[in-house]
């Protein structure tokens, strides 16, 4: 039987006793304006741990802050990982689940799951992004576009030190680095995919860490979207093998853990749902999979079948296609607006956000023994 674990609830440390029932008085709009919630979460690959950020605006300061946290599937306390003045973006567990990747103020930094000081090696690369460790968490692959150096100091020097949120323009392509000791860089980085012939998008490591199956888009340009391809590429480098070249968007790639086939969505059209498609790693026996009634959002591909999260009206629930026969059975309750989704590496454990109705974001873990059981766990930022 699953064990609920409802871990971290209506996030979260501010004003929790005035939210929680704690105080007599109605909430005003400045008690929730005040309140730290929880945006994203990700479990460790063996499920012992889910790290997760919060976001809480900063009045004093007039700007807003994204901290990242780690919290024990067991309920324990959560611990704050970052601080400082700098809001931390996309965050990645490493293979071996002792410490975390993450981009702040467009940097890229290590920190251990345990805590301390976090380690920013210098990097010459720009926008990166689709944070991947391989194993043993010997390397990182992420996606980036070359940094012009010169340019980039002129933009500074004339505008300031900002963020950028959306760029036009600029290639993405896939890289890889070694990581040393004491989660420095072994050595330069190293781009696996060159030129102007397509921009990644987004990639998946296979679970031996052999391969690298990307989508891709032939431009940058949101005109390009519907023209995504999907790639096959040794993860030493090489040339990159076309899979589909398809009219569609092609995202959530998975890959199921023998290594053998890959899954991923296709949109072809809007307003039309994305299908799903399953391939072998060479892109033979294709199988696609129509969405009537349903927007897929991958989430795990394993042997039993494709578990994907999906809108149904004002709720989100998680689904499994089974490949076999094409059935589709629904996994969650219903009974609250899920999302992100996000299981350990032998899908025994998995955690999500929750709403439900009238109350504010959740963080729940399930794993797979013991009886159902909830723990709250509350903090006061003073």
């Amino acid at each position: 039987m699953h064990s609920f674990r409802l871990i971290v609830v209506a996030l979260l440390f501010a004003h929790a006793g005035v939210l929680l029932g704690q105080d007599s008085r109605v909430p005003t709009l400045d008690d929730f304006m005040g309140l730290q919630i929880i945006t994203a979460a990700e479990i460790s690959p063996d499920g012992r741990r889910v790290a997760f950020t919060t976001f809480e605006n900063d009045f004093e300061e007039n700007k807003d802050m994204t901290q990242l946290w780690v919290v024990s599937v067991d309920a324990g306390e959560p611990l704050q990982l970052t601080h400082g003045d700098d809001s931390v973006g996309e965050f990645e567990w490493s293979s071996d689940g002792q410490m975390l990747a993450f981009m702040r103020h467009g940097k890229l930094s290590f920190i251990r799951a345990n805590g301390g000081e976090a380690v920013t090696p210098k990097i010459e690369a720009k926008d990166i992004g689709n944070l991947r460790f391989g194993p043993g968490a010997r390397a990182l692959y992420f996606t980036s576009g070359p940094k012009d150096k010169s340019l980039m100091e002129a933009c500074e020097e004339r505008y300031g030190s900002y963020n950028v949120v959306r760029e036009d323009g600029g290639f993405k392509h896939i890289w890889k680095v070694d990581l040393g000791e004491d989660m420095g860089f072994g050595d330069e980085p190293e781009q696996l995919t060159q030129g102007r012939d397509y921009s990644v998008v987004e990639f998946a490591l296979s679970p031996d860490g052999e391969h690298i199956a990307f989508s891709t888009w032939r431009s940058p340009h949101m005109a390009d979207l519907l023209e995504g391809r999907v790639f096959m590429l040794a993860a030493a480098g090489g040339e990159a093998v076309l899979l589909d070249d398809s009219p569609g968007v092609k995202s959530n790639i998975l890959w199921r853990p023998d290594g053998e086939r890959i899954t991923y969505s296709n949109g072809a059209s809007f307003p039309e749902y994305a299908d799903i498609v399953v391939t072998d790693s060479e892109g033979a026996d294709p199988q696609t999979y129509a969405m009537a009634d349903y927007n897929p959002n991958l989430v795990r591909f394993s042997e039993k079948g494709i578990v994907f999260s999906a809108g149904d009206r004002t709720t989100m629930n998680l689904y499994a296609l089974d490949p076999a026969n094409g059935n589709i059975a629904q996994l969650s309750s219903g009974e609250s607006r899920t999302r992100g989704y996000t299981y350990s590496r032998d899908g025994a454990a998995h955690a999500y956000l929750s709403a439900a109705e009238q109350a504010l974001t959740e963080l729940v873990v399930v794993d797979g023994d013991g009886q159902p059981s909830t723990h709250r766990v509350f903090g006061s930022t003073g």
